[in-house]
């Protein structure tokens, strides 16, 4: 979906950034500019990530089907919050190329600037970091495992739906136009209940108890 999940952003963060920082301190001291290198590896990381799950333009279905409706609901929040994670993607990469512009060059005032870049990318990878962690939090709030459980329920859905217009223009005789609406109904609810069928289980597991403190 399209977003990265909050987990994988953790990992990128500790692998390419704190790892790798503590990694050159320990090998070349304080050297200058080695931040820089560090921060723009993390965000190429971040970049390909991103590319590799994009989530596709909304599509509005007037249908009369709740089920798909509802569905669509939630999509539309997550494609909101994938146009706010491309906002903050494009800034970065704005910003880290004036600091690649910068790199090499002396002066306070040039420095200052260098020092200023490296610290509002973090606190946009910081805030894109959040707002991955609300992409998580929009699908569970609605009964969703994950976004790719989502994502995977929502483009089945789609397909019912089209399947449905079709049936809506078909002319084939009335009753089993009816019986062949239901049956679309029936799937599109299966569909979205399997998509949620591990979140309800793992909600309802009994919490274990631990020298009297529930975990």
């Amino acid at each position: 979906m399209s977003g990265v999940p909050s987990e994988e952003i953790t990992e990128v963060k500790k692998t390419q950034i704190r790892q790798e920082v503590k990694k050159s301190v320990q090998e070349n001291g304080h050297a200058p500019g080695m931040l820089r290198k560090i921060l723009k590896r993390a965000v190429i990381v971040l970049r390909e990530k991103i590319q590799a799950r994009k989530m596709p333009k909304v599509k509005t279905v007037t249908v009369d089907m709740k089920e798909f409706m509802q569905i669509q609901e939630v999509y539309q929040s997550l494609c909101n919050i994938q146009k706010s994670l491309k906002s903050i993607d494009t800034q970065i990469k704005k910003k880290q190329n004036r600091l690649d512009q910068l790199t090499g060059l002396a002066g306070m005032f040039k420095g200052s600037e260098k020092q200023k870049l490296i610290n509002e990318i973090s606190a946009l990878m910081a805030k894109r970091e959040r707002q991955c962690d609300q992409l998580k939090r929009t699908v569970k709030k609605s009964g969703y495992r994950n976004v790719d459980a989502f994502m995977k329920a929502f483009h089945e859905a789609e397909k019912l739906v089209e399947e449905y217009k079709k049936l809506e223009k078909s002319k084939i005789e009335p009753e089993k136009k009816v019986q062949k609406k239901k049956s679309i109904h029936e799937r599109l609810k299966q569909t979205n209940a399997e998509a949620k069928e591990r979140n309800t289980t793992e909600m309802k597991r009994p919490k274990r108890q631990a020298r009297g403190v529930e975990l």
